[in-house]
């Protein structure tokens, strides 16, 4: 499949257009809600404090059966080489359709200005489909 890159700016406090560190990735408006195959979601909320970056994502069974999404779906890229960080507690989610649910994911980072937050759809066997990508500012 071709890939589809759908970016979110998530702009909090203090942070201002035009100081993208990733300007390859095209960023929408916060608060737009990012569709893929089988689920939307929207990054709600996001904050740095001590070491992590903590977000909320509202995600949506948009598939015609019920799904489970795990944290491990939503990997944090932080601009550190090709390495991408995982959440740093277990969580997920079974949703039937267009059941929502917030996952609250904890990811031990670095501090920076902004992350860019990735999601690919992989089926249960295990063929992979498009990545999304969210981009988050924080000050």
């Amino acid at each position: 499949m071709k890939k589809m890159m759908i970016a979110l700016s998530v702009l909090l406090l203090g942070c201002t257009a035009g100081e993208d560190l990733y300007p390859e990735i095209e960023a929408a408006e916060a608060g737009e809600t990012v569709q893929t195959e089988y689920l939307s979601f929207c990054v709600e909320s996001a904050e740095y404090d001590a070491e992590t970056l903590y977000t909320e994502i509202l995600v949506t069974d948009t598939f015609p059966q019920p799904i489970t999404v795990f944290d491990t779906d939503f990997w944090l890229y932080t601009g550190e080489g090709t390495d991408v960080l995982y959440p740093a507690e277990e969580q997920e989610i079974r949703l039937s359709t267009e059941e929502s649910g917030t996952l609250k994911l904890a990811y031990r980072a670095p501090k920076q200005k902004e992350y860019i937050l990735g999601y690919m759809d992989v089926r249960e066997d295990g063929v992979t489909g498009d990545t999304y990508y969210v981009r988050i500012k924080v000050k």
